[in-house]
């Protein structure tokens, strides 16, 4: 399945995905993280910066004119959406469910 994602949903991507796994799901999240990964490409691009650990800036429309294009197994599609099941339990900010859900929607293997 082929989806364009913006950095904000590369970075959630790479946060959402659980800590223990199996080893099939290390490798599919091992394969996902080297995807959507920022690279030092990205973030000439859009002018990332690190703010400090947990603080990062970009440009949001230079992000959004130059989405990157990704291709996911089906089997890393289900993985994803399994882990964002995981958290629906959880409260966390409406932003951060706006965010997961459109990346359950985009990775949705039945659509493609």
């Amino acid at each position: 399945m082929k989806t364009k994602l913006l950095i904000k949903e590369r970075l959630y991507l790479m946060n959402i995905l659980p800590q223990q796994n199996s080893l099939v799901e290390y490798q599919l999240k091992k394969s996902i993280i080297k995807k959507v990964e920022i690279t030092d490409e990205d973030k000439k691009l859009v002018d990332f910066k690190q703010e400090s650990e947990n603080n990062v800036t970009w440009d949001a429309k230079k992000d959004a004119d130059n989405q990157k294009e990704f291709e996911f197994t089906d089997q890393e599609c289900l993985y994803v959406r399994k882990a964002i099941e995981a958290l629906s339990d959880g409260e966390h900010p409406d932003e951060y469910w706006i965010i997961v859900t459109m990346l359950y929607d985009k990775l949705d293997v039945t659509k493609s």
